[in-house]
């Protein structure tokens, strides 16, 4: 029979619509549920992300596809296709903000559809985490300024945005994780140090049934509240590093070699700011507002209950919002499109596909084995795996190669050669 989790359950803590959703998947069989629920959140990410392409005006495709794609590894890629609430997170926010562009520029059945790919990615915004929706909210807002015009015409592309937005403050202030995160966390670590953090020991101690008891011991203690403020505003810069591979994933116990994580960091360094070379008032204000934003507010929340950068807030919670950032930051103003010379277009693609498939092999190896065995084959001392299926070996081929044509593909968007469409003006059916 059923009976109440008291193991991670945080009942009223998280927004009800994701576990409703998966508890339709949920059976005696708990391999089979989860196989299934991994594929449902894969689906949506695949499916939302292919209509949005066949959608969005023409200089927004490319937006879209750059700004997953120097987002998503390593991090990214472990979460969209997991069963953890962060999955639906990620998905609506880093696709309902551009969906809402999209339909702001188009007009007709395209605007209907795209309307209609925004509420979706809402949904699944709000009903996983109250941070995504409050995420999803300061997306919307950007994206009513970037667009706003004194007109009748802007008041009716409007209504579907804002009624967006507000349902979003509404279900994010409606739980109890974002009055956890105003009055911070007490202290009370539910993370691993962070392990760029160089000036002492950061030992963590956990409260609630998802602690790991083997991570147990104490928290940092003494020094000022203003000496603190300190410490987490020149550290927090590690929490976006954390997107790309400088922290384990998982529960803190899949880690990266050091090279994923130079090579994430490289290249949404490299793009945004070739990016921002396409700039104007409102885009720069925009992009400076979401880098803000990505800095207050783990320093606001670590600092309010006492704790440390490495501790309670996780790279996962702000992934979302980087994904946005890096949309905004590649955005397309006035006509003007991101380019690529041929040189950096190389060194992209090369350091994707070679990070991709890297972080690939690691994970692979930590599920097959456990860390404990150095071998190159992934398949030797299998301890976990299906039978009558490809070895390991051939899976991490297969998602290596499809990684690296994937990104070919969406690096031909960015091109010397690319049409140049007015961001600006919709794009009709006879347009595209």
């Amino acid at each position: 029979m059923l009976i109440e989790s008291t193991r991670g359950n945080f009942a009223g803590e998280y927004p009800p619509i994701y576990y409703g959703t998966m508890s339709l998947l949920a059976s005696d069989d708990v391999q089979t549920s989860v196989i299934a629920m991994r594929l449902l959140n894969g689906g949506l990410f695949v499916g939302l992300l292919t209509l949005l392409v066949i959608l969005l005006p023409a200089t927004r495709g490319p937006t879209l596809l750059v700004s997953w794609l120097i987002t998503l590894i390593p991090l990214g890629l472990f979460l969209v296709g997991s069963i953890n609430p962060s999955a639906w997170a990620i998905i609506g926010v880093g696709t309902g903000w551009i969906a809402v562009l999209g339909y702001m520029e188009s007009t007709g059945l395209r605007r209907v559809a795209l309307a209609g790919v925004a509420l979706v990615a809402a949904t699944m915004a709000v009903g996983s985490r109250a941070d995504a929706a409050i995420y999803l909210a300061l997306a919307i807002a950007a994206v009513l300024l970037l667009r706003f015009r004194a007109s009748v015409s802007f008041l009716r592309e409007a209504i579907l945005p804002v009624v967006i937005l507000i349902i979003a403050v509404v279900a994010g202030l409606s739980t109890g994780q974002v009055g956890a995160a105003v009055n911070g966390f007490g202290g009370v670590a539910s993370s691993i140090p962070d392990p760029s953090v160089t000036s002492g020991p950061i030992a963590p101690f956990f409260s609630g049934p998802a602690a790991p008891p083997e991570l147990v011991d104490t928290v940092v203690t003494g020094g000022s509240t203003l000496g603190l403020l300190f410490s987490n505003l020149v550290n927090t810069p590690s929490l976006w590093a954390g997107v790309f591979g400088s922290w384990a994933l998982g529960w803190f116990d899949t880690e990266m070699p050091y090279i994923v994580a130079l090579g994430g960091v490289g290249v949404f360094a490299a793009v945004t700011f070739a990016g921002i070379a396409i700039v104007s008032f409102r885009k720069a204000l925009i992009t400076a507002a979401a880098v803000t934003a990505l800095w207050v507010i783990p320093v606001f929340t670590l600092t309010r209950g006492g704790d440390m950068v490495g501790v309670e807030v996780q790279p996962r919670y702000l992934l979302p919002f980087i994904i946005v950032l890096a949309g905004f930051a590649v955005l397309a103003v006035d006509g003007r499109v991101l380019r690529l010379t041929r040189l950096q277009r190389i060194l992209v693609v090369g350091t994707s596909i070679g990070t991709q498939s890297l972080a690939l092999y690691y994970t692979i190896r930590r599920f097959v084995t456990g860390d404990d065995v150095n071998g190159l084959n992934l398949g030797d001392g299998a301890e976990w795996w299906w039978v009558g299926l490809p070895g390991p070996m051939v899976i991490w081929l297969v998602g290596s190669v499809a990684w690296a044509a994937l990104v070919v593909i969406v690096v031909r968007f960015v091109t010397p050669s690319a049409p140049v469409v007015p961001a600006d003006q919709a794009v009709t059916e006879a347009q595209r």
